[in-house]
């Protein structure tokens, strides 16, 4: 993530009220608890909590991490520890959400990070955004040593808090949470002390990197980055027709239904409506630093160039759990649609046993009839991803190119096609941290069933 997009983040969260207390102290009965319930919950509502990591392994530590709680802890310590606890899984969606709650209190009081955003490639690690006093450091510059470690070595103690499939998904979100994760490690150490090899030169010097307040980052944005595009837009390059759908979720101001999909569909058509008018060659749809959402969204918007009846997935087998029943039950309350996804789901888990795994029936999409379609038309489609393209959006290029439908450009994807998915969350009754996990297997529409990026 560039320091922009990582400082306007930062800048909305420090405007909103509380919602947690991650300085609240728990005692040791109540945080035991809570990892007790971690680990059962886990096990019972996860599709396949050990599908990558032997429960022996989840066993040992959860006996070994249990005996160090042996005082009070805090909200963040707990979460800390929580943390680590489900990356065992390896599995992304198999997570316990960043305590950005943590993060905005610290910041707010005069909190420090580290200037800087990283890029990670295949162990090498490289500055991507920077915005500190020191006018050697300059883009593309490798981080070769940090505070005397190999840089590679010493970020092992930030992925022991990311969860991830493999290594390239861990180093993407690694890369993209870098700051917020060494403030996480350390909110308190001042200066980083990093040897550097230039990329213009290919010296090495050396670069005390210091930790900067919030304040001191916004007060130099002007000149370090491009400020950020709207999250959904679309316009004319040449005669090709550019198109940014955004999350594949609700983001109108104040939405009370994440899931309504009523405005994406208006937007939607008025931009495919606009290239036809407009006659274009060609369309790119650019799904990167895409965070995903729900095919009800991406449907529609497929559904314009789709030239066969399609489906998101070859099987998507969802395991019933009390958890994910309340949870879409929650959802089921603030809907608006009358045959969506929620209602769906309250159907399945109705029929289906807790505890056990089932096929959920897949609705498949008929393409647009030809007043709504481009596929009778000259118009090559591409979607354009890469590393920062995430869940649904990974699932529209798998879609995109498994039927053909157009041609997938840019850098394999992070996140995978073929994935362990359809996140649900619960919370610890005591400390009241969110813990995220799969629901379900959901395999690419070609039955592929390694687990791979798109590319």
């Amino acid at each position: 993530m560039k320091l922009i997009s990582l400082l306007l983040v930062i800048g909305s969260l420090l405007s909103m009220p509380v919602v947690a207390d991650s300085s609240k102290t728990h005692t040791i009965e109540e945080v035991k608890a809570d990892f007790q319930q971690l680990f059962l919950d886990l096990e019972s509502s996860s599709y396949d909590l050990y599908a990558k990591t032997p429960k022996a392994t989840f066993e040992h530590y959860f006996a070994e991490w249990s005996n160090t709680i042996e005082e009070p802890m805090t909200t963040l310590q707990a979460q800390k520890l929580f943390m680590r606890f489900t990356a065992l899984a390896n599995i992304a969606h198999t997570a316990i959400e960043f305590p950005i709650e943590a993060l905005r209190d610290g910041l707010a009081s005069g909190g420090k990070m580290v200037p800087l955003a990283i890029e990670i490639r295949l162990g090498r690690i490289f500055i991507s955004d920077y915005y500190g006093p020191d006018e050697r450091v300059a883009m593309a510059d490798e981080i070769m040593t940090i505070d005397g470690i190999p840089a590679y070595t010493w970020l092992e103690r930030l992925q022991v808090y990311v969860a991830a499939d493999n290594t390239y998904l861990r180093d993407s979100l690694v890369a993209q949470q870098f700051a917020p994760l060494v403030w996480l490690l350390d909110p308190y150490q001042s200066t980083y002390e990093l040897t550097m090899k230039s990329s213009s030169t290919g010296e090495n010097y050396e670069l005390s990197l210091k930790t900067l307040s919030y304040e001191a980052h916004t007060n130099g944005l002007a000149t370090t980055s491009e400020p950020p595009s709207a999250p959904r837009t679309f316009k004319l390059i040449g005669s090709i027709g550019y198109l940014k759908p955004g999350p594949f979720y609700n983001i109108e101001p104040n939405a009370k239904d994440a899931w309504s999909n009523a405005s994406f569909a208006a937007f939607i058509d008025e931009a495919f409506h606009y290239f036809r008018d407009q006659q274009v060659t060609d369309i790119l749809i650019d799904l990167r630093d895409n965070p995903g959402g729900s095919s009800t969204f991406s449907d529609l918007m497929i559904a314009w160039f789709a030239d066969q009846p399609f489906q998101f997935a070859s099987s998507f087998i969802i395991k019933a759990s009390e958890h994910s029943r309340q949870a879409n039950a929650e959802r089921l309350a603030l809907s608006d649609q009358a045959n969506g996804v929620s209602q769906q789901l309250d159907a399945f888990y109705q029929r289906t046993a807790m505890g056990t795994q089932a096929n959920f029936p897949m609705e498949v999409i008929a393409p647009n009839p030809r007043d709504k379609s481009i596929a009778h038309l000259p118009i090559r489609v591409h979607a354009l991803v890469d590393k920062t393209s995430f869940s649904n959006a990974v699932v529209v290029a798998a879609i995109i190119q498994d039927y053909q439908f157009g041609v997938v450009l840019g850098e394999e994807t992070a996140d995978l096609a073929t994935t362990y998915a359809s996140m649900e969350h619960f919370s610890l009754r005591n400390t009241g941290i969110r813990v995220g996990y799969p629901k379900a297997l959901i395999v690419r529409p070609n039955g592929d069933q390694r687990l791979l990026g798109v590319r």
